[in-house]
C-alpha cells in the first residue's frame, strides 16, 4: 500500500504512528525531497511563456516563493498580466501589490488567517509575532534570537517548540526558518505596514510598501550580480559551526576564516583554503565537471592531512555519477549545484543558476 501525505511531514508522521499504525502495522517512510531550486526556476520560466523575464526577475520570485508550486501557478497569472520588460522593477511592485497587499486577494486572506491563529494559540501573540518577524529578517539561531530580548532562553525554547508543532517554522538543526517562505516575505513586506502608526493614510502605506520593495530589489540585485565563486565564498562565510539536517542529508558546517583562493581560470576551477576549528580545503568547479577534476583535487590536497581537515568538492554544474563515486570512495564531501542552492536558500542568499 502507498500512502501519499501532505508536505507537512510532522503531521504525517503523527498520523502514521497513531491510528494508521494500529490498523496496518509499521510503515516504511520514504520522504520525497523538496523541489530543487533550479527545477523551480525552470518550471517558473516555462509557466510565464511567451514572456521572457530576466534571470534576476525570475530568481527574485523563486527566492520569494520557495518550494510551493501552487504559489508559482497563482503568481504566474498576475505576472503575465502586469510584466513589463522595459521596467521589471516597477513590474515587481505592481505584482506584489496585486497578489499580496490587497486585502481581497487569496494570499492576503490565507496569511491573515495564519495571524489570527497566532492570536488564538498564543496569549502573548505580540511577542510571538515579533519572534516570527525576527526569523523572517534572517535571525536563524537561538543565540541570535535571545540577543534580541524578545524571550529569555527558556521561554524561547518553549515558543519555538510550539511554533514547530503548529508548522509555522521548521528546525534544520541549530537553524530555524519560517516554513512558508512567501509567508515570511509577506510578514516583512506587507503585514508590518498594518502595525504602522494609524496616522498614516492608505496612500502613505502604499508608498512605504513600494519603497521597501525597491530596497529589497537593490539588495537582491547586488547579491545576484556576484559571480559564482563569490557566492560560494559568501556561503562558506555564513557558516557558524552549524549542524544542518536537510532531508536525509546532514551537514557539519564549521566557521571558515582567513580564506585563501587559488584560481585556474582556463579550467573554471578554484581551490579554497580556510582556517578555523577545522581546516577547510575545497575545490570549486564552475562547469564541465569530469572525473579527472576529482583526481586533480585529491592530488592537490594530498599533503593536507589530519582529523581536523574537511575536504569538500563543489560542482556548480551537473555532476557525473562516476565523479560522485570517485569522491565517495576517497571519503570526500561532495556538493552538486542542487545542494549548494539548498544551502544558499537556508542562509537567505540568491541561488546559483547553471
Amino acid at each position: 500500500m502507498i500512502v501519499l501525505t501532505t508536505s507537512n511531514s510532522r503531521d504525517a508522521e503523527k498520523v502514521l504512528s497513531g491510528e494508521l499504525n494500529l490498523l496496518f502495522g509499521n510503515f516504511e517512510k520514504v520522504f520525497l525531497s523538496e523541489n530543487a531550486s533550479l527545477a523551480n526556476y525552470f518550471y517558473f520560466k516555462s509557466s510565464l511563456q511567451p514572456s521572457s523575464p530576466s534571470p534576476l526577475f525570475l530568481s527574485f520570485f523563486v527566492n520569494m516563493l520557495g518550494t510551493n508550486i501552487v504559489y508559482y501557478d497563482l503568481m504566474s497569472k498576475t505576472i503575465k498580466e502586469n510584466y513589463r520588460s522595459e521596467d521589471e522593477e516597477a513590474s515587481v511592485v505592481t505584482i506584489v501589490e496585486e497578489t499580496l497587499y490587497s486585502r481581497e486577494t487569496y494570499l492576503f486572506q490565507k496569511f491573515i488567517n495564519k495571524i489570527d491563529l497566532i492570536k488564538f494559540y498564543f496569549k502573548d501573540s505580540i511577542l510571538t509575532l515579533k519572534l516570527l518577524f525576527a526569523l523572517s529578517q534572517g535571525y536563524l539561531r537561538k543565540g541570535e534570537l535571545v540577543s534580541l530580548g524578545i524571550y529569555n532562553s527558556k521561554d524561547l525554547n518553549n515558543r519555538l517548540q510550539k511554533l514547530l508543532d503548529l508548522n509555522y517554522i521548521e528546525s534544520l538543526g541549530n537553524i530555524y526558518k519560517i516554513r512558508d517562505s512567501l509567508f515570511s516575505f509577506w510578514l516583512t513586506s506587507v503585514f508590518k505596514l498594518y502595525f504602522s502608526p494609524p496616522v498614516l493614510n492608505p496612500y502613505q502605506k502604499q508608498a512605504l510598501l513600494k519603497k521597501g520593495l525597491e530596497e529589497k530589489l537593490v539588495l537582491f540585485k547586488e547579491e545576484f550580480a556576484k559571480d559564482k565563486l563569490k557566492k560560494v565564498m559568501q556561503l562558506f562565510a555564513s557558516f557558524k559551526n552549524d549542524t544542518l539536517c536537510l532531508g536525509k542529508s546532514k551537514y557539519q558546517l564549521p566557521i571558515v576564516e582567513n580564506v585563501k583562493v587559488i584560481s585556474y581560470p582556463a579550467r573554471d576551477f578554484h581551490l579554497l583554503i580556510g582556517e578555523g576549528k577545522e581546516i577547510v580545503f575545497a575545490g570549486i568547479k564552475e562547469r564541465n565537471v569530469e572525473d579527472n577534476d576529482i583526481f586533480d583535487f585529491i592530488e592537490k590536497g594530498s599533503n593536507i592531512k589530519g582529523k581536523r581537515v574537511k575536504k569538500i568538492f563543489v560542482s556548480l554544474d551537473n555532476l557525473p555519477p562516476t565523479a560522485r563515486l570517485i569522491a565517495k570512495n576517497n571519503k570526500l564531501t561532495i556538493w552538486d549545484i542542487n545542494e549548494v542552492n539548498r544551502l544558499l536558500t537556508v542562509y537567505n542568499k540568491p541561488i546559483v543558476s547553471s
